[in-house]
């Protein structure tokens, strides 16, 4: 993903982000994952987004790397 300012990501950008960072993740589950993100990811890094979208993927059960390995 080529690299923009947090204030620049767009939804198309962080549609890449879910599939990146959430392992597995369905599109159902990632356009949700996406809109949540959508609605909170201003003034934030991109390792703060990072983090923002496993918080959620936790709080929802969304698959991850590491709990789709057990």
């Amino acid at each position: 993903m080529e690299t923009v300012e947090h204030n620049e990501l767009t939804e198309s950008d962080l549609r890449e982000l879910a599939a990146d960072t959430i392992a597995g993740i369905s599109e159902e589950c990632r356009a949700a994952l996406v809109r949540e993100t959508l609605d909170n990811h201003q003034g934030r890094s991109a390792g703060q987004i990072i983090d923002l979208m496993q918080d959620i993927a936790a709080a929802r059960h969304y698959p991850t790397a590491e709990n789709s390995l057990r």
